[in-house]
């Protein structure tokens, strides 16, 4: 017999995996031009609780199963998802860079930006090295 609280149960996981997709985390590609894509990508996390029980009759102070009739069963289930974005993957000509949407300060955005303006001062004093000569 196929007990009520499990019939919730599955209920309730089925529309959580209907919920948990790829396209969730890791969004759509997104071409912005010919040599330049964007992806997104998001932090995802899904929760459920699911329960129940049997009341029984007061009055004859046994469970309703004890006399083969269908169960007094009370019962429910909840879930929940929290979709965070984390940033995007960018890819051009110059390479794979990783944008974070998330900064906490100024400093921050600082720090990230300084593998990339270390690159173009290399392109800098390259170009006037070849210039030079």
């Amino acid at each position: 017999m196929n007990r009520p609280i499990q019939t919730t149960m599955e209920t309730t996981l089925k529309e959580i995996r209907n919920m948990v997709d790829v396209d969730t985390v890791i969004g759509n590609i997104i071409a912005i031009e010919p040599n330049r894509t964007v992806i997104p990508f998001s932090r995802v996390s899904f929760g459920f609780v699911s329960g129940g029980g049997e009341l029984t009759d007061p009055a004859l102070n046994k469970s309703a199963s004890s006399q083969g009739d269908e169960l007094n069963f009370i019962g429910g289930g909840a879930s929940g998802v929290t979709i965070k974005p984390l940033g995007f993957i960018v890819s051009d000509e110059c390479g794979i860079k990783l944008l974070s949407a998330e900064y906490s300060s100024t400093a921050d955005r600082i720090i990230d930006s300084i593998p990339h303006l270390v690159e173009e001062i290399k392109k800098i004093v390259s170009s006037k090295k070849n210039g030079d000569q």
